[in-house]
């Protein structure tokens, strides 16, 4: 590892390891705003890979701010660096309110997971091996699950090699309680 790799990947596991149910302020969060600036943040990818955004009217939540950001952030830019430009690629975000629970879900037409490494991907340094890419650390997907139970939710994956991924997952609406 470069010493900037190793330096981030340090940052990336101490943040991993704050989240804890413990101390954790939450608050109300525009979930719509919210992709907005993480869309901003990744314009100039999506226009060098033409992806096109479709973004569903999503929910106000209670959680925590900082992990939601990151959960969002994470699960929008692997939509974006696994899509697959061979064909118009397409990132849908929706999130939809139940009794008890919000259900948000990012879909990509991408390069899809193979179906046997739909448990494993949420696993700390795990790595599908025909991606291993120096940006990819094995760690995104595991901060996601970890900030997914935080929010007492729940989170998986919907794939087949090849047609794109579907992440869905869940924030408990008395998460904070």
């Amino acid at each position: 590892f470069p010493s900037h790799d190793m330096s981030k990947m340090i940052d990336e596991l101490l943040n991993y390891s704050k989240l804890t149910d413990k101390d954790k302020t939450f608050e109300i969060i525009h979930t719509n705003s919210l992709v907005d600036e993480i869309l901003k943040g990744a314009d100039q990818l999506l226009l060098e890979k033409n992806i096109k955004v479709d973004i569903k009217d999503l929910p106000d939540i209670i959680g925590n701010l900082t992990g939601i950001k990151v959960l969002f952030n994470n699960l929008i830019n692997n939509a974006i660096k696994y899509a697959d430009t061979s064909k118009t690629p397409t990132v849908i975000i929706s999130g939809i309110a139940h009794p008890t629970e919000w259900e948000f879900s990012i879909e990509g037409n991408g390069i899809g997971i193979d179906p046997e490494n739909h448990e494993k991907i949420f696993e700390l340094f795990y790595k599908i091996n025909k991606y291993k890419d120096e940006n990819c650390r094995g760690i995104g997907l595991a901060i996601c699950k970890k900030i997914v139970s935080v929010h007492k939710g729940d989170i998986k994956v919907a794939s087949n090699l090849g047609e794109g991924s579907k992440f869905y997952f869940t924030i408990k609406k008395q998460a904070h309680a």
